[in-house]
């Protein structure tokens, strides 16, 4: 669909400011960082978007850490995960996500941003909770629309 980028995602509420996606210990958090440069955690916290392993009309998040190789972020037991694929279907699947409209728009009319909606379960989407990332079925709740709508940036991490 498109070429890769590379970029960082920030959470969207007004409360969670300078707190973006990152792998840490092999699973997704969302941390503080206060700015870009080339500390483990911006780099952590940048990642290369390329097509959908399951679907070019998608996308999958590779961590940019030379050291990990081809390592994708991926849902398992709907927890937020950091694994290297393992090239089978059900993985591809795992690691593919697709851009939607932010959630929080229909709560605060936030019309910047997106939420990230699971391609293999169309009604769930990456949230955090307590600074863990996860995937979760979307609810009417504002507290599950804030905690799954995100800002994608220019990357924290010199590429």
């Amino acid at each position: 669909m498109t070429s890769e980028w590379y970029a960082s995602i920030e959470a969207a509420h007004p409360d969670f400011r300078k707190n973006w996606i990152r792998h840490r210990f092999n699973e997704g958090h969302l941390a503080k960082i206060l700015q870009a440069g080339t500390t483990l955690e911006a780099r952590d916290a940048t990642f290369r978007i390329v097509s959908g392993l399951a679907d070019s009309r998608a996308f999958s998040f590779v961590a940019t850490n030379p050291n990990l190789g081809s390592f994708y972020l991926r849902h398992q037991g709907y927890r937020i995960k950091l694994h290297q694929s393992d090239g089978s279907d059900q993985f591809k699947q795992d690691a593919t996500f697709i851009f939607t409209p932010p959630l929080a728009y229909e709560v605060a009319q936030e019309p910047a941003g997106c939420s990230l909606r699971s391609y293999q379960w169309p009604n769930y989407f990456i949230r955090h909770i307590n600074r863990e990332l996860w995937l979760g079925k979307t609810d009417a709740s504002e507290q599950f629309k804030w905690d799954a709508s995100f800002h994608v940036r220019p990357g924290l991490y010199p590429t």
